[in-house]
């Protein structure tokens, strides 16, 4: 079979992103499915734009500065405690995520990836692309531990090269445990332990301590949800020398684009905003979290450590019922279809006054839903 017959016959298989807002123009107070950071004032933003325009040739005429991103990475690196020489900029996480996993299709013995379910979708996606086999184990949604015995047992027979775990969770929303993930990354040993850590400043624990001690873990982040930078799509990997002279070798010499760069360059100079956001939307979890518990129709809350939370109907119909209702009122939230998790709707925390009114309209489309 030529090339192009092997393409044709796998692109009947390929899985595209598909888009669930379909370019729909939602208000502002509805847009509760990315869990962006909606704590962020304008002038952050409007700060941003200003420093591109007083940069005009470095942001859009000039290729991107291999100066500015070292630059950029070492005041990153100030901000999280980390060394710059176990740290990549990424394309948004998702780059980090795909190299990885291109890492596994070219350098894999047994070309086999077990991901810790439920999970973000996209390593689901990749591995299907790229003709990776899978393994999944799901989470207990009762106890919400890493089942590490199951994950022992996989590994035993499997082998797999790669194993991915999201800790905090998405879609869920908790943190595991360091010491499992210490254990994780033990039994792992012969395998590459990819941690997707997206949500981390949510949380209060740091996986980036595992890289000084295992040289087989990758951490992604995303500058995307605390950060508020999610239309420029900027993450970072942190990881082992070796490992991560691999994954620059198979991404693209100019990853981040020089606007990318430079608001990034100033956001940065304005961490102590961020940190504000930060702790105002952890504040307005909690309250959120409290006032899911009080709803009687809401079957489980499940405990949050993101900018979300994650709660149960108690059956997969009535909830796509809720979702649906929810969107003809113009407020967007997540629908998960995850196995084991397709009771369940996921909601962005967001201001008070906006939360408020979320509730009202979840209160009110419950009631109606039998």
């Amino acid at each position: 079979m030529s090339i192009l017959e092997k393409i044709a016959a796998h692109a009947k298989k390929v899985i595209e992103y598909s888009d669930p807002l379909k370019g729909e123009n939602i208000p502002y107070e509805g847009r509760l499915l990315f869990n962006e950071n909606l704590f962020l004032p304008l002038q952050y933003y409007e700060s941003l734009l200003e420093e591109v325009r007083n940069k005009l040739n470095e942001s859009v005429r000039f290729y991107p500065s291999t100066s500015l991103k070292e630059e950029v990475t070492c005041r990153l690196c100030r901000i999280y405690n980390l060394d710059p020489s176990s740290v990549m900029l990424t394309a948004g996480a998702d780059e980090g995520i795909k190299l990885a996993l291109e890492t596994v299709a070219l350098y894999g013995r047994s070309r086999t990836v077990l991901i810790v379910r439920p999970c973000y979708s996209m390593p689901l996606v990749y591995s299907a692309n790229m003709q990776i086999d899978l393994c999944s184990i799901f989470i207990d949604r009762e106890n919400l531990k890493l089942p590490l015995t199951l994950i022992e047992d996989v590994i035993r027979e499997k082998r797999p090269d790669l194993i991915f775990v999201c800790s905090p969770n998405n879609p869920i929303g908790m943190s595991h445990d360091m010491k499992e993930l210490r254990e994780l990354a033990e039994l792992a040993q012969d395998a590459v332990l990819l941690i997707d850590e997206t949500y981390v400043d949510y949380s209060d624990q740091d996986c980036s301590t595992l890289v000084r001690n295992f040289d087989n873990v990758i951490i992604v982040r995303s500058l995307s949800k605390s950060w508020g930078l999610a239309g420029l799509r900027i993450g970072y990997i942190i990881s082992s020398e070796t490992l991560l002279k691999t994954l620059r070798g198979l991404a693209q010499p100019f990853n981040i684009s020089s606007v990318g760069l430079v608001m990034l360059s100033r956001a940065l100079e304005m961490a102590h905003i961020v940190r504000r956001s930060i702790e105002d939307a952890k504040r307005i979890r909690e309250y959120l979290y409290m006032k899911l518990r009080e709803i009687s129709k809401i079957r489980q809350v499940f405990p949050s450590k993101t900018n979300f939370i994650t709660f149960s109907l108690g059956d997969s119909e009535k909830s796509l019922r809720v979702f649906s209702r929810l969107k003809e009122r113009r407020i967007y939230v997540r629908k998960i279809s995850e196995p084991y998790y397709d009771d369940c709707l996921r909601v962005t925390v967001a201001p008070k006054d906006i939360v408020d009114k979320f509730l009202l309209e979840l209160n009110e489309v419950i009631s109606g839903v039998s």
